[in-house]
Formats: C-alpha cells, structure tokens, sequence
C-alpha cells in the first residue's frame, strides 16, 4: 500500500465534515431567512424560502461538476 494515501479514519472524518456543512449553512440561513429576504429586497415573504432552493440547487451542481464531471474527458473506452 502506497505510504501517501490518507487512512480510513482521516477519510471518513473528511467526509463527515463535508456532509455536515450543508446541515450547517442550513441552521445559520433559517433564523436569518426573513432579513436575508428582506435585504435582498423580495416581494412576499414565502419568496424568501427560494433562498434555500438556490442554496440546495448550488450544493448538488457543485457535486456534479466537481465530481464525475472533471473525471469524464480523462475515462478511455
């Protein structure tokens, strides 16, 4: 086994902390989300709650085009 790969337990640590980031920003926009609305300058009240689409929207784009996207011009058939 090659001496430069990280351990399992460094890999998983990595990846709970990545998983839990979206929980995170989540917990720090809710209490926030009626200013966030109003400085941003909405409507109604209910359109505020498209800040979390965008944010969840932003989130799963990011996986793609960071993750298998990269990784397909570099795949030979």
């Amino acid at each position: 086994m090659p001496a430069n790969l990280p351990r399992f337990g460094e890999f998983a640590a990595l990846i709970a902390m990545l998983t839990s980031l979206t929980a995170l920003a989540i917990d720090a926009m809710l209490p926030a989300l009626v200013t966030i609305g109003r400085e941003l300058g909405v409507q109604h009240d209910n359109d505020a709650q498209l800040i979390l689409t965008t944010l969840f929207l932003g989130l799963a784009l990011g996986q793609v085009f960071f993750g298998p996207y990269p990784m397909r011009p570099g795949v030979s058939r």
